[in-house]
Protein backbone atom coordinates (compact mmCIF):
# COMPACT_ATOMS: atom_id res chain seq x y z
CA UNK A 1 0.00 0.00 0.00
CA UNK A 2 3.12 2.36 1.14
CA UNK A 3 4.14 1.96 -2.90
CA UNK A 4 0.55 3.21 -4.15
CA UNK A 5 0.23 6.23 -1.60
CA UNK A 6 3.75 7.42 -3.04
CA UNK A 7 2.77 6.35 -6.52
CA UNK A 8 -0.47 8.55 -6.14
CA UNK A 9 1.31 11.44 -4.06
CA UNK A 10 3.73 11.83 -7.46
CA UNK A 11 0.69 11.60 -10.00
CA UNK A 12 -1.00 14.95 -7.46
CA UNK A 13 2.39 16.98 -7.28
CA UNK A 14 3.67 16.61 -10.72
CA UNK A 15 -0.41 17.37 -12.13
CA UNK A 16 -0.14 20.60 -9.19
CA UNK A 17 3.71 21.81 -10.57
CA UNK A 18 2.61 21.99 -14.20
CA UNK A 19 -0.77 23.14 -14.04
CA UNK A 20 -0.07 26.41 -11.21
CA UNK A 21 3.81 26.43 -10.71
CA UNK A 22 4.83 28.43 -14.34
CA UNK A 23 1.69 30.80 -14.27
CA UNK A 24 -1.49 31.74 -11.70
CA UNK A 25 -4.73 30.31 -12.50
CA UNK A 26 -6.93 33.08 -13.55
CA UNK A 27 -9.59 33.67 -10.59
CA UNK A 28 -13.58 33.26 -10.96
CA UNK A 29 -14.00 36.54 -11.00
CA UNK A 30 -12.11 37.29 -13.09
CA UNK A 31 -13.28 34.81 -15.92
CA UNK A 32 -16.96 36.23 -14.81
CA UNK A 33 -15.48 40.04 -15.78
CA UNK A 34 -14.19 39.00 -19.12
CA UNK A 35 -16.40 36.51 -20.59
CA UNK A 36 -19.04 39.70 -19.83
CA UNK A 37 -16.98 42.00 -21.62
CA UNK A 38 -16.37 39.59 -24.38
CA UNK A 39 -20.15 39.06 -24.39
CA UNK A 40 -20.78 42.54 -24.43
CA UNK A 41 -18.52 43.19 -27.56
CA UNK A 42 -20.73 40.34 -29.43
CA UNK A 43 -22.21 42.98 -32.15
CA UNK A 44 -19.02 45.04 -32.40
CA UNK A 45 -16.82 44.19 -36.04
CA UNK A 46 -14.21 42.15 -35.35
CA UNK A 47 -11.94 44.99 -35.97
CA UNK A 48 -12.75 47.22 -33.45
CA UNK A 49 -12.08 45.05 -31.16
CA UNK A 50 -8.78 44.98 -28.28
CA UNK A 51 -6.68 42.17 -28.75
CA UNK A 52 -3.89 42.08 -26.32
CA UNK A 53 -0.88 40.39 -27.22
CA UNK A 54 2.81 39.48 -26.79
CA UNK A 55 5.77 39.61 -28.85
CA UNK A 56 6.97 35.83 -28.35
CA UNK A 57 10.68 36.28 -29.17
CA UNK A 58 11.33 38.74 -26.72
CA UNK A 59 8.93 37.34 -23.58
CA UNK A 60 10.39 33.95 -24.34
CA UNK A 61 13.39 34.75 -25.43
CA UNK A 62 16.35 32.50 -25.74
CA UNK A 63 17.06 32.20 -21.49
CA UNK A 64 14.38 29.68 -21.28
CA UNK A 65 16.42 26.99 -21.90
CA UNK A 66 13.59 24.55 -20.86
CA UNK A 67 11.31 24.77 -23.93
CA UNK A 68 8.30 22.73 -22.10
CA UNK A 69 8.05 25.20 -19.23
CA UNK A 70 8.04 28.05 -21.70
CA UNK A 71 5.21 26.43 -23.86
CA UNK A 72 3.43 25.72 -20.71
CA UNK A 73 3.95 29.30 -19.84
CA UNK A 74 2.66 30.32 -23.18
CA UNK A 75 -0.35 28.00 -22.46
CA UNK A 76 -1.03 30.14 -19.68
CA UNK A 77 -0.73 33.61 -20.96
CA UNK A 78 -3.08 32.62 -23.54
CA UNK A 79 -5.70 31.26 -20.70
CA UNK A 80 -5.02 34.78 -18.68
CA UNK A 81 -6.43 36.39 -21.79
CA UNK A 82 -3.69 37.11 -24.52
CA UNK A 83 -5.55 36.51 -27.79
CA UNK A 84 -2.47 38.02 -29.59
CA UNK A 85 0.77 35.87 -30.92
CA UNK A 86 3.28 38.24 -32.64
CA UNK A 87 5.76 35.09 -33.72
CA UNK A 88 9.31 36.34 -35.72
CA UNK A 89 10.06 33.52 -37.73
CA UNK A 90 13.08 32.41 -39.71
CA UNK A 91 13.08 29.50 -42.63
CA UNK A 92 16.09 26.51 -41.75
CA UNK A 93 17.36 25.23 -45.08
CA UNK A 94 18.32 21.89 -43.97
CA UNK A 95 14.63 20.23 -42.72
CA UNK A 96 12.33 22.94 -44.19
CA UNK A 97 11.20 23.65 -40.63
CA UNK A 98 10.56 27.43 -39.37
CA UNK A 99 12.02 28.27 -35.99
CA UNK A 100 10.88 31.56 -33.83
CA UNK A 101 13.65 33.73 -33.62
CA UNK A 102 15.80 34.13 -30.37
CA UNK A 103 14.15 31.45 -29.07
CA UNK A 104 14.74 27.18 -28.49
CA UNK A 105 11.09 27.38 -29.95
CA UNK A 106 9.33 26.22 -33.57
CA UNK A 107 6.72 27.59 -34.80
CA UNK A 108 5.23 24.16 -35.04
CA UNK A 109 5.53 24.07 -30.99
CA UNK A 110 3.42 27.63 -31.47
CA UNK A 111 0.76 25.97 -33.68
CA UNK A 112 0.55 22.78 -31.58
CA UNK A 113 0.31 25.23 -28.10
CA UNK A 114 -2.78 27.13 -29.91
CA UNK A 115 -4.29 24.26 -31.41
CA UNK A 116 -4.45 22.71 -27.96
CA UNK A 117 -5.67 25.95 -26.09
CA UNK A 118 -8.70 26.37 -28.69
CA UNK A 119 -9.49 22.92 -28.31
CA UNK A 120 -10.21 23.14 -24.54
CA UNK A 121 -11.64 26.46 -24.79
CA UNK A 122 -13.95 25.73 -28.28
CA UNK A 123 -17.07 26.36 -26.00
CA UNK A 124 -19.81 29.03 -25.48
CA UNK A 125 -17.98 30.18 -21.91
CA UNK A 126 -14.62 30.18 -23.22
CA UNK A 127 -14.32 30.91 -26.68
CA UNK A 128 -12.71 33.73 -27.85
CA UNK A 129 -10.60 35.29 -31.08
CA UNK A 130 -7.13 34.57 -31.44
CA UNK A 131 -4.51 36.19 -34.06
CA UNK A 132 -1.45 35.14 -34.98
CA UNK A 133 0.99 37.20 -36.80
CA UNK A 134 3.93 36.47 -38.28
CA UNK A 135 6.70 38.09 -39.36
CA UNK A 136 10.31 36.88 -41.18
CA UNK A 137 14.18 37.65 -40.70
CA UNK A 138 14.64 40.69 -42.85
CA UNK A 139 18.41 38.69 -43.12
CA UNK A 140 17.00 35.77 -44.61
CA UNK A 141 14.54 36.74 -47.15
CA UNK A 142 16.15 35.70 -50.07
CA UNK A 143 17.33 32.86 -48.80
CA UNK A 144 13.80 31.63 -47.83
CA UNK A 145 13.26 27.91 -48.93
CA UNK A 146 11.77 27.46 -52.10
CA UNK A 147 9.72 23.61 -51.58
CA UNK A 148 7.78 25.26 -48.23
CA UNK A 149 4.43 24.88 -48.43
CA UNK A 150 2.71 27.34 -46.35
CA UNK A 151 -0.34 26.59 -46.60
CA UNK A 152 0.28 22.52 -46.03
CA UNK A 153 3.02 23.95 -42.75
CA UNK A 154 -0.12 25.04 -40.85
CA UNK A 155 -3.07 22.87 -42.14
CA UNK A 156 -0.75 19.83 -40.20
CA UNK A 157 -0.95 21.39 -37.26
CA UNK A 158 -4.65 23.35 -37.09
CA UNK A 159 -7.53 22.38 -38.77
CA UNK A 160 -9.07 24.74 -41.29
CA UNK A 161 -12.15 24.79 -39.95
CA UNK A 162 -11.12 27.13 -37.18
CA UNK A 163 -9.15 29.72 -39.53
CA UNK A 164 -10.73 32.67 -40.58
CA UNK A 165 -9.07 33.00 -44.11
CA UNK A 166 -9.25 35.87 -47.23
CA UNK A 167 -11.75 34.43 -49.02
CA UNK A 168 -14.28 34.14 -45.87
CA UNK A 169 -13.90 38.06 -45.54
CA UNK A 170 -14.42 38.13 -49.06
CA UNK A 171 -17.52 35.89 -48.98
CA UNK A 172 -18.57 37.63 -45.61
CA UNK A 173 -18.64 40.71 -47.54
CA UNK A 174 -20.72 40.04 -50.61
CA UNK A 175 -23.13 38.58 -48.70
CA UNK A 176 -23.72 41.35 -46.40
CA UNK A 177 -22.00 40.30 -43.41
CA UNK A 178 -18.88 42.72 -43.15
CA UNK A 179 -20.00 46.10 -40.96
CA UNK A 180 -17.97 49.51 -40.26
CA UNK A 181 -17.50 50.78 -36.73
CA UNK A 182 -20.35 52.61 -36.73
CA UNK A 183 -22.65 49.21 -37.35
CA UNK A 184 -23.37 50.08 -41.27
CA UNK A 185 -22.99 47.16 -43.92
CA UNK A 186 -19.89 47.89 -45.76
CA UNK A 187 -17.94 46.22 -48.69
CA UNK A 188 -14.76 47.10 -46.68
CA UNK A 189 -15.46 45.68 -43.35
CA UNK A 190 -15.43 43.20 -41.32
CA UNK A 191 -17.81 40.32 -39.39
CA UNK A 192 -19.22 40.95 -36.07
CA UNK A 193 -17.50 38.63 -32.93
CA UNK A 194 -21.20 37.24 -32.73
CA UNK A 195 -21.31 35.97 -36.47
CA UNK A 196 -17.24 35.08 -36.07
CA UNK A 197 -17.04 32.73 -33.32
CA UNK A 198 -20.52 31.06 -32.72
CA UNK A 199 -22.29 31.29 -36.04
CA UNK A 200 -19.20 30.47 -38.43
CA UNK A 201 -17.19 28.93 -35.26
CA UNK A 202 -13.91 30.46 -35.89
CA UNK A 203 -11.40 30.91 -33.79
CA UNK A 204 -8.14 31.75 -35.41
CA UNK A 205 -6.69 34.84 -37.78
CA UNK A 206 -3.42 34.65 -39.30
CA UNK A 207 -2.06 37.70 -40.53
CA UNK A 208 1.62 38.98 -41.83
CA UNK A 209 2.66 42.04 -40.29
CA UNK A 210 4.68 43.59 -43.07
CA UNK A 211 5.41 43.27 -46.72
CA UNK A 212 8.65 40.99 -46.67
CA UNK A 213 6.68 38.38 -44.97
CA UNK A 214 3.95 38.76 -47.41
CA UNK A 215 6.38 37.54 -50.03
CA UNK A 216 7.89 34.85 -48.14
CA UNK A 217 4.99 33.27 -46.91
CA UNK A 218 2.55 33.01 -49.57
CA UNK A 219 -0.37 31.38 -48.45
CA UNK A 220 -4.52 31.02 -49.12
CA UNK A 221 -4.80 30.96 -45.20
CA UNK A 222 -3.16 34.30 -44.32
CA UNK A 223 -4.17 37.75 -44.64
CA UNK A 224 -1.78 40.44 -46.19
CA UNK A 225 -0.10 43.16 -44.13
CA UNK A 226 -2.34 45.69 -45.77
CA UNK A 227 -5.27 44.93 -43.21
CA UNK A 228 -3.59 46.60 -40.62
CA UNK A 229 -2.45 49.80 -38.95
CA UNK A 230 0.48 48.33 -37.47
CA UNK A 231 2.75 50.47 -35.41
CA UNK A 232 6.11 49.86 -33.50
CA UNK A 233 6.57 53.82 -32.07
CA UNK A 234 4.42 55.76 -29.97
CA UNK A 235 5.24 58.79 -30.79
CA UNK A 236 2.98 59.69 -33.44
CA UNK A 237 0.20 58.06 -31.38
CA UNK A 238 -2.19 60.52 -29.93
CA UNK A 239 -3.78 59.37 -26.22
CA UNK A 240 -5.89 60.05 -24.76
CA UNK A 241 -8.20 61.20 -27.33
CA UNK A 242 -10.52 64.29 -26.57
CA UNK A 243 -12.70 64.45 -28.94
CA UNK A 244 -15.76 62.64 -30.67
CA UNK A 245 -14.30 63.29 -33.84
CA UNK A 246 -10.52 61.92 -32.81
CA UNK A 247 -12.69 58.91 -31.89
CA UNK A 248 -14.17 58.93 -35.23
CA UNK A 249 -10.97 59.42 -37.20
CA UNK A 250 -9.33 56.73 -34.59
CA UNK A 251 -12.02 54.15 -35.88
CA UNK A 252 -11.46 54.23 -39.55
CA UNK A 253 -8.31 52.57 -39.03
CA UNK A 254 -9.25 49.26 -38.68
CA UNK A 255 -6.74 46.51 -36.51
CA UNK A 256 -4.96 48.59 -34.40
CA UNK A 257 -1.70 47.54 -32.99
CA UNK A 258 0.67 49.51 -30.57
CA UNK A 259 4.25 47.19 -30.29
CA UNK A 260 6.54 48.41 -27.63
CA UNK A 261 7.82 48.10 -23.75
CA UNK A 262 4.76 48.69 -21.56
CA UNK A 263 4.15 49.44 -17.80
CA UNK A 264 0.51 49.07 -15.95
CA UNK A 265 -0.35 52.70 -16.05
CA UNK A 266 0.78 53.63 -20.07
CA UNK A 267 -0.47 49.96 -21.37
CA UNK A 268 -4.24 50.70 -19.98
CA UNK A 269 -4.20 54.03 -21.87
CA UNK A 270 -3.39 52.73 -24.98
CA UNK A 271 -6.53 50.63 -24.85
CA UNK A 272 -8.63 53.25 -23.57
CA UNK A 273 -7.17 55.11 -27.08
CA UNK A 274 -8.26 51.93 -29.28
CA UNK A 275 -5.00 50.26 -29.62
CA UNK A 276 -4.40 46.40 -29.29
CA UNK A 277 -1.14 46.50 -27.30
CA UNK A 278 1.78 44.22 -28.18
CA UNK A 279 3.84 43.61 -25.00
CA UNK A 280 7.51 43.32 -25.93
CA UNK A 281 9.19 42.90 -21.95
CA UNK A 282 11.54 40.97 -21.74
CA UNK A 283 10.82 38.09 -19.05
CA UNK A 284 12.70 35.11 -17.28
CA UNK A 285 11.07 32.74 -14.84
CA UNK A 286 11.81 35.20 -11.67
CA UNK A 287 10.29 37.89 -13.14
CA UNK A 288 7.66 36.12 -14.77
CA UNK A 289 5.10 38.13 -12.29
CA UNK A 290 5.69 41.23 -13.86
CA UNK A 291 3.64 40.08 -16.71
CA UNK A 292 0.72 39.15 -14.81
CA UNK A 293 0.26 43.04 -13.69
CA UNK A 294 0.64 44.04 -17.15
CA UNK A 295 -2.17 41.74 -18.24
CA UNK A 296 -4.59 43.06 -15.49
CA UNK A 297 -4.02 46.52 -16.65
CA UNK A 298 -4.58 45.74 -20.06
CA UNK A 299 -7.49 43.13 -20.68
CA UNK A 300 -10.39 44.31 -18.41
CA UNK A 301 -11.16 48.29 -20.30
CA UNK A 302 -14.13 47.90 -18.50
CA UNK A 303 -15.10 46.81 -14.95
CA UNK A 304 -12.92 48.00 -11.88
CA UNK A 305 -10.08 45.79 -10.93
CA UNK A 306 -11.89 43.06 -8.32
CA UNK A 307 -15.87 43.56 -10.23
CA UNK A 308 -18.36 42.53 -10.55
CA UNK A 309 -18.90 41.47 -7.12
CA UNK A 310 -22.24 39.97 -5.98
CA UNK A 311 -23.24 40.63 -2.39
CA UNK A 312 -25.62 37.74 -2.16
CA UNK A 313 -26.10 38.53 2.16
CA UNK A 314 -28.02 41.12 1.39
CA UNK A 315 -31.45 40.53 1.00
CA UNK A 316 -34.74 42.50 0.86
CA UNK A 317 -36.85 43.31 3.76
CA UNK A 318 -40.69 45.01 4.49
CA UNK A 319 -38.59 48.52 4.43
CA UNK A 320 -36.04 48.15 1.54
CA UNK A 321 -35.20 46.24 -1.11
CA UNK A 322 -31.55 45.40 -2.02
CA UNK A 323 -30.47 43.22 -5.29
CA UNK A 324 -26.46 43.88 -6.29
CA UNK A 325 -27.45 42.64 -9.62
CA UNK A 326 -27.10 45.71 -11.76
CA UNK A 327 -24.08 47.36 -13.19
CA UNK A 328 -23.08 51.04 -12.86
CA UNK A 329 -20.73 53.18 -14.73
CA UNK A 330 -18.44 55.31 -11.94
CA UNK A 331 -17.42 58.22 -13.47
CA UNK A 332 -14.19 60.19 -12.24
CA UNK A 333 -14.57 63.87 -12.80
CA UNK A 334 -10.36 64.54 -11.83
CA UNK A 335 -9.26 62.53 -14.54
CA UNK A 336 -12.07 61.88 -16.71
CA UNK A 337 -11.52 57.96 -16.35
CA UNK A 338 -14.55 55.82 -15.73
CA UNK A 339 -15.28 51.89 -14.81
CA UNK A 340 -17.81 49.51 -14.43
CA UNK A 341 -19.19 48.56 -10.80
CA UNK A 342 -22.03 46.43 -9.23
CA UNK A 343 -25.05 48.44 -7.93
CA UNK A 344 -28.41 47.62 -5.87
CA UNK A 345 -30.53 47.86 -8.62
CA UNK A 346 -33.42 49.41 -7.01
CA UNK A 347 -31.12 52.53 -6.20
CA UNK A 348 -32.40 55.96 -8.44
CA UNK A 349 -29.65 57.09 -10.50
CA UNK A 350 -29.26 58.59 -13.95
CA UNK A 351 -29.33 56.44 -16.88
CA UNK A 352 -26.70 56.03 -19.69
CA UNK A 353 -28.35 56.33 -23.14
CA UNK A 354 -26.58 56.42 -26.46
CA UNK A 355 -27.51 57.55 -30.28
CA UNK A 356 -29.12 55.26 -32.19
CA UNK A 357 -26.39 54.14 -34.70
CA UNK A 358 -23.74 56.61 -33.43
CA UNK A 359 -21.37 54.73 -31.10
CA UNK A 360 -19.84 57.94 -29.86
CA UNK A 361 -22.98 59.95 -29.18
CA UNK A 362 -24.17 59.45 -25.66
CA UNK A 363 -26.74 61.36 -23.11
CA UNK A 364 -28.25 61.46 -19.35
CA UNK A 365 -31.73 59.98 -18.68
CA UNK A 366 -33.85 63.10 -18.34
CA UNK A 367 -34.69 61.70 -14.87
CA UNK A 368 -32.91 59.61 -12.29
CA UNK A 369 -34.88 56.26 -11.69
CA UNK A 370 -34.04 52.67 -10.14
CA UNK A 371 -32.82 50.09 -12.92
CA UNK A 372 -35.76 49.25 -13.35
CA UNK A 373 -38.14 51.80 -14.52
CA UNK A 374 -35.65 52.79 -16.18
CA UNK A 375 -35.98 49.68 -18.60
CA UNK A 376 -39.66 49.71 -18.17
CA UNK A 377 -41.87 50.72 -21.07
CA UNK A 378 -45.22 51.29 -19.43
CA UNK A 379 -43.71 54.53 -17.78
CA UNK A 380 -42.38 57.83 -18.77
CA UNK A 381 -39.39 57.22 -21.59
CA UNK A 382 -35.99 57.92 -19.57
CA UNK A 383 -33.66 58.44 -22.42
CA UNK A 384 -34.18 61.84 -24.96
CA UNK A 385 -35.77 61.23 -27.99
CA UNK A 386 -33.85 58.62 -30.37
CA UNK A 387 -31.70 57.67 -27.58
CA UNK A 388 -31.88 54.46 -25.90
CA UNK A 389 -30.48 53.01 -22.62
CA UNK A 390 -27.03 51.10 -23.39
CA UNK A 391 -23.79 49.94 -22.66
CA UNK A 392 -20.04 51.24 -24.30
CA UNK A 393 -19.56 48.11 -26.28
CA UNK A 394 -16.04 49.35 -26.52
CA UNK A 395 -12.87 51.02 -25.25
CA UNK A 396 -13.13 53.74 -27.94
CA UNK A 397 -16.96 53.65 -26.91
CA UNK A 398 -16.24 53.87 -23.47
CA UNK A 399 -13.91 56.36 -24.37
CA UNK A 400 -16.51 58.37 -25.99
CA UNK A 401 -18.56 58.55 -22.30
CA UNK A 402 -15.61 60.15 -20.85
CA UNK A 403 -15.64 62.86 -22.92
CA UNK A 404 -19.16 63.71 -22.79
CA UNK A 405 -19.40 63.22 -19.31
CA UNK A 406 -16.64 65.98 -18.90
CA UNK A 407 -17.87 68.45 -20.90
CA UNK A 408 -20.91 68.06 -17.92
CA UNK A 409 -18.31 69.70 -15.53
CA UNK A 410 -20.16 67.59 -12.96
CA UNK A 411 -18.76 65.96 -10.18
CA UNK A 412 -17.71 61.93 -9.70
CA UNK A 413 -21.10 60.17 -10.05
CA UNK A 414 -22.60 56.69 -10.71
CA UNK A 415 -24.50 55.97 -13.44
CA UNK A 416 -26.84 52.64 -14.41
CA UNK A 417 -25.71 50.78 -17.93
CA UNK A 418 -28.13 48.31 -19.82
CA UNK A 419 -26.43 45.43 -18.02
CA UNK A 420 -27.35 42.85 -15.43
CA UNK A 421 -27.54 39.55 -13.92
CA UNK A 422 -30.95 39.56 -13.05
CA UNK A 423 -32.09 36.23 -14.31
CA UNK A 424 -28.47 33.93 -13.35
CA UNK A 425 -25.96 35.08 -10.79
CA UNK A 426 -22.73 35.91 -12.76
CA UNK A 427 -24.26 35.81 -16.64
CA UNK A 428 -24.21 39.59 -17.00
CA UNK A 429 -26.81 40.31 -19.95
CA UNK A 430 -27.44 43.34 -21.85
CA UNK A 431 -31.47 44.25 -22.95
CA UNK A 432 -32.87 45.20 -19.51
CA UNK A 433 -34.00 43.08 -16.40
CA UNK A 434 -35.85 40.34 -18.49
CA UNK A 435 -33.44 38.91 -20.69
CA UNK A 436 -32.07 35.41 -20.54
CA UNK A 437 -28.40 34.06 -20.14
CA UNK A 438 -27.00 32.69 -23.54
CA UNK A 439 -25.43 29.98 -21.75
CA UNK A 440 -27.45 28.74 -18.68
CA UNK A 441 -27.33 25.41 -20.12
CA UNK A 442 -24.00 25.54 -19.95
CA UNK A 443 -23.04 27.19 -16.58
CA UNK A 444 -25.40 23.94 -15.25
CA UNK A 445 -23.51 21.61 -17.03
CA UNK A 446 -20.02 22.99 -15.41
CA UNK A 447 -21.88 22.99 -12.05
CA UNK A 448 -22.76 19.58 -12.57
CA UNK A 449 -19.11 18.65 -13.80
CA UNK A 450 -18.14 20.22 -10.09
CA UNK A 451 -20.13 18.08 -8.28
CA UNK A 452 -18.97 14.81 -10.35
CA UNK A 453 -15.35 15.39 -10.02
CA UNK A 454 -14.80 14.00 -6.47
CA UNK A 455 -16.65 11.14 -7.08
CA UNK A 456 -14.12 10.39 -10.33
CA UNK A 457 -11.37 10.93 -8.14
CA UNK A 458 -12.15 8.32 -6.14
CA UNK A 459 -13.22 5.91 -8.27
CA UNK A 460 -9.74 6.59 -9.79
CA UNK A 461 -7.86 5.69 -6.84
CA UNK A 462 -9.63 2.59 -6.10
CA UNK A 463 -9.48 1.55 -9.77
CA UNK A 464 -5.51 2.24 -9.58
CA UNK A 465 -5.23 0.13 -6.16
CA UNK A 466 -7.01 -2.82 -7.75
CA UNK A 467 -4.67 -2.82 -10.61
CA UNK A 468 -1.57 -2.78 -8.12
CA UNK A 469 -3.11 -5.59 -6.24
CA UNK A 470 -3.53 -7.62 -9.27
CA UNK A 471 0.04 -7.17 -9.95
CA UNK A 472 1.38 -8.56 -6.70
CA UNK A 473 0.46 -12.25 -5.89
CA UNK A 474 -0.64 -13.89 -2.67
CA UNK A 475 2.45 -15.65 -0.83
CA UNK A 476 0.84 -18.42 -0.29
CA UNK A 477 0.57 -18.97 -3.66
CA UNK A 478 4.18 -17.84 -4.20
CA UNK A 479 4.38 -21.03 -1.84
CA UNK A 480 2.02 -23.53 -3.22
CA UNK A 481 4.58 -26.56 -3.79
CA UNK A 482 6.28 -26.69 -0.42
CA UNK A 483 2.95 -26.89 1.26
CA UNK A 484 1.29 -29.44 -1.25
CA UNK A 485 4.76 -31.57 -0.13
CA UNK A 486 4.10 -30.74 3.57
CA UNK A 487 0.47 -32.05 3.83
CA UNK A 488 1.01 -35.35 1.24
CA UNK A 489 3.91 -36.21 3.83
CA UNK A 490 1.76 -35.78 6.67
CA UNK A 491 -1.22 -37.71 5.00
CA UNK A 492 0.81 -40.42 4.39
CA UNK A 493 2.20 -40.75 8.14
CA UNK A 494 -1.76 -41.29 9.06
CA UNK A 495 -2.99 -44.93 9.79
CA UNK A 496 -5.95 -45.85 7.10
CA UNK A 497 -9.25 -47.79 9.11
CA UNK A 498 -11.07 -47.73 12.19
CA UNK A 499 -8.79 -46.96 15.12
CA UNK A 500 -8.56 -50.15 17.72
Amino acid sequence: MDVVLNILIGIFVYVGIVAGSFWPSVSYQSQVALRSQRDIMANVSIDQIPFVGIKVSTVFNSSWDNITQALQVLSGVLDAGIQTLVVDVSLEEQDNEISVMNTNMTLRDVLVTLETYMSSTNNYLDANILNLMLRTDERRNSQAVPDLNMTAYLEQSIPLSRIYMPQNLMEDRREGNAFDFEGNISSFGWPRMQNFLFEQQKRLMITAVDDDTDKVLNSSLIFDSNILTYLTDNSSVVCPLATQSALARTAQFQWRFLENEFNPKDIFEYVRCGFSPIITNEFDSPTLPGMDSLLESALLWSWQIGQPEEDESSKSNSTSLIAYRCAILHFQALNASSYWRTGNCYVSKDGLCRLLNKPFAWSLSTSESDYFELNDDDTDRKCPQNFDLSVPKSPLQQRAVEIYLSTLESPDMDIWIDLNSIAVPDCWVVGGPYASCPYEQNVSARNFLHMLAPSCVFAAVLLLMMIYLNWQKVPIQDNRKSWKRVVNSYSRSESEGVPA
